[in-house]
């Protein structure tokens, strides 16, 4: 903390100095002092220690102070000191006062530490992977009030993803040859390689990144703390709420694997037809199922009819008719005017004709699933060589994007012989809106 001034009257003093004296500066920030007074020292460096060192000097000084203290707790201190040995001394005294004579063990150093028991931690870490937000939350609210440290919980989180992907990326490893920085007996252990099947390494990426700037916004805002938190939590078990790049890999890899990407909060609405349902009785369900505000996927079906019937409904924005034993075959007036009647409804103008290769263009665009997310929403239309896509201003401000605009442009290509150019405009009809706060 010394001024240029008074480095520079140091500077005298250790140009001459006496034959009986050395000077030792010590200093953790060694680009903040000058040149002058760096040309004129011997530099020695003082790195981490090991936390085996750690442990084994800790082990010394217990059996010499004749503290009884378990090993793992032992163990668990020397890990927490992060290389410093003075700050393991200062962890093992404060645990050997609170004791009172008694033998130190595990769980009283977890107490004592402010660290978060390592099973906690781990069905924090499964919810997660499992997307079920509310257990998450309930755990971290438990750990919150059993004044548990928030901080030291979310490096907690950290350790444990850091040993997750070790064992993803080198297999044979045991809790030796792993050095765990989360684990410190073979129960825990054999608890997170229980983990696995849930996780993918870009998954665990994932996860870090989000974990670390939350540590980092701790580190910076001491207020807050538990929002920070349960935001950080919130994203672990929502992989869709995020829109990053690592988010996106995350979301493909789990969707490869099968594993869902979505929370307990999400419905997912299917179709199950019985042998004994009429087929007039599943026609009348499914209609029941789409409605104007559903902006989910189309639900599944095990009838080909009426699958094939939706596609077309999507693909022209006007309801295709499932033929049925009990419903007859409609007059050539009513079809008529029922297709007008359903062209104005999605804002078609004079001239322009449903878009007949919207499915094949969707399955293009699959190929960016961020663009895929905003282009299924979209109604496509088509007037001489135009390709009108109709939709709220948001998504259309989403679709003009420089990358957007190049993968509809590509998947148009593949899907049309015909060059068209694509022309994006708001629809004026009015729709549910939604924020997405509400959709939280």
């Amino acid at each position: 903390m010394l001024s240029d001034g008074a480095f520079n009257a140091l500077l005298k003093t250790l140009e001459e100095p006496p034959e009986y004296v050395v000077f030792i500066l010590a200093t953790t920030e060694f680009n903040k002092i000058p040149p002058t007074i760096l040309s004129r020292c011997q530099r020695f460096e003082f790195r981490r220690i090991d936390a085996e060192v750690i442990g084994e000097r800790l082990k010394e000084v217990t059996e010499s102070e004749n503290i009884k203290i378990d090993i793992e707790a032992l163990r668990l201190i020397a890990r927490l000191a992060d290389g410093a040995l003075r700050d393991a001394l200062s962890l093992l005294e404060s645990c050997a006062a609170a004791s009172e004579g008694k033998e130190i063990t595990y769980a009283d150093a977890e107490k004592r530490l402010g660290v978060a028991n390592n099973e906690a931690v781990i069905k924090l870490f499964e919810a997660a992977l499992k997307n079920n937000t509310a257990e998450a939350i309930s755990i971290l609210n438990e750990l919150y009030k059993g004044a548990r440290d928030l901080s030291t919980l979310v490096e907690q989180l950290i350790f444990l993803t850091r040993d997750l992907l070790l064992l993803l990326n080198i297999r044979g490893l045991d809790l030796q040859k792993l050095q765990s920085s989360f684990c410190f007996t073979n129960e825990s252990f054999e608890k997170i390689k229980a983990l696995l099947p849930l996780c993918t390494r870009e998954r665990l990426l994932f996860y870090s990144g989000v974990l670390s700037d939350t540590q980092s916004k701790m580190t910076r805002y001491a207020l807050n703390k538990k929002l920070m938190a349960e935001v950080a939590l919130i994203k672990l078990c929502e992989l869709d709420l995020d829109d990053s790049a690592t988010a996106l890999a995350a979301r493909i890899s789990a969707l490869e694997r099968g594993l869902p990407i979505k929370g307990s909060h999400v419905e997912l609405r299917t179709e199950q037809s019985t042998p004994s349902a009429s087929t007039a009785e599943k026609a009348e369900q499914s209609t029941a199922v789409i409605t104007e505000d559903d902006d989910d996927e189309v639900p599944w079906f095990t009838d080909g009819e009426e699958k094939e019937a939706l596609t077309k409904e999507k693909a022209s924005g006007v309801p295709a008719e499932i033929p049925t034993e009990a419903q007859p075959s409609p007059k050539p007036e009513a079809s008529n005017s029922a297709s007008n009647s359903k062209k104005t409804s999605v804002g078609l103008a004079d001239g322009e004709e449903p878009f007949e290769a919207r499915a094949e263009l969707l399955e293009g665009i699959k190929a960016d699933m961020s663009t895929f997310s905003f282009a299924y929403k979209a109604e496509y239309s088509v007037k001489d060589d135009k390709l009108f896509v109709t939709t709220d201003s948001f998504t259309r401000m989403m679709l003009e994007r420089d990358s957007s605009k190049k993968v509809i442009t590509e998947a148009l290509k593949a899907c049309s012989d015909k060059p068209y150019v694509i022309v994006f405009r708001d629809n004026k009809v009015d729709t549910k809106q939604t924020s997405f706060f509400d959709e939280l």
